[in-house]
């Protein structure tokens, strides 16, 4: 299991991540290397679904899942 820390760490990089994707209006967005597995399925999915809907090319290498 992770601590909370851990997976609020990896929460709010991908939140900063996707709100610079929007603010620049970018059609790719990288979420690769940020350990997503930590985040369980369910706050995954909730995250995804903050994606803009403008982005075409997303990238999760390097995440264990």
């Amino acid at each position: 299991m992770y601590t909370i820390d851990e997976i609020e760490t990896v929460k709010k990089e991908v939140k900063k991540r996707i709100e610079t994707c929007r603010i620049q209006g970018d059609s790719s967005l990288d979420l690769s290397k940020l350990e997503l597995n930590r985040l369980g399925e369910n706050r995954l999915v909730e995250l995804m679904r903050e994606i803009p809907k403008n982005v075409t090319i997303l990238s999760l290498t390097n995440n264990v899942l």
